[in-house]
């Protein structure tokens, strides 16, 4: 496993206190402790010093613990899933958005379903053109809820960047953009990490849903045909699989 850097670490330690019902029963068990604290400091004077300490030391934790996941919050991606079990319906914490959560494998035989047991170059296109049509989908959507909801509008790579974010933390991959130097024209290197689409039955096939994706994404963000470069990279690092798919502007 790869050496995690302190941020990521931080991260990670911020996402659970933000979402671990531990977490969150340790942050009402110190508020709890500081009402208590507080009440017996009043109640109890034999012991107010004491109380004193305990409530102080409760606040100084609380306000630092809220503070650290506020902080991190951003960094360790949007889509952190809330399920309402009264309506059965499952959003996500940061925008109103309705999502269905699928295992791996599930969303891989739905994929290899389209593309059926003898795949032509027909089929293969028409899972690519069905990710694009997803990915210009997932684009609209966003900037429609963002701007029900009052958002400000983002620059093309800010705006990029969000939704690589809120795709990764879907469970799709660790997804990662940078530009391509010595570009004449929009060009953007896109990194996949672990892709879903790279498990069961012949995942080079499924790999063009997620191409497609992309494509499909980075047209509705830089409101430009963008076309990934074929062939695209497909290499193992370690324990890690990572797709490289580099796009274009289509001039």
């Amino acid at each position: 496993m790869p050496k995690l850097s302190i941020t990521e670490r931080l991260v990670s330690a911020a996402t659970v206190l933000d979402t671990d019902d531990r977490a969150k029963y340790g942050l009402l068990f110190l508020q709890a402790l500081t009402a208590g604290s507080a009440t017996l400091h009043e109640i109890d004077s034999a012991r107010k010093h004491t109380w004193m300490i305990v409530f102080c030391l409760a606040v100084m934790c609380t306000v630092l613990w809220s503070l650290f996941v506020i902080a991190l919050r951003r960094r360790y991606g949007l889509n952190v899933l809330v399920y309402d079990r009264v309506n059965g319906i499952l959003k996500d914490k940061t925008m109103s958005i309705l999502n269905v959560a699928l295992r791996q494998r599930t969303a891989s035989i739905i994929l290899g379903a389209i593309l059926g047991d003898t795949p032509t170059a027909q089929d293969v296109q028409r899972l690519r053109h069905t990710g694009h049509n997803v990915g210009r989908d997932f684009v609209s959507h966003l900037r429609q809820q963002s701007l029900a909801e009052g958002r400000r509008a983002l620059q093309e790579t800010q705006l990029l960047a969000t939704l690589l974010s809120y795709v990764s933390s879907s469970g799709w991959g660790k997804l990662e953009a940078a530009p391509v130097s010595g570009a004449s024209q929009r060009c953007c290197r896109i990194t996949v990490i672990n892709p879903f689409t790279l498990v069961g039955e012949n995942p080079e096939n499924l790999t063009h849903f997620l191409v497609g994706y992309l494509e499909g994404v980075c047209t509705a963000v830089f409101d430009s045909s963008l076309e990934a470069r074929e062939p695209w990279e497909i290499v193992t690092v370690g324990t890690d699989v990572k797709l490289v798919v580099v796009l274009d502007e289509l001039l």
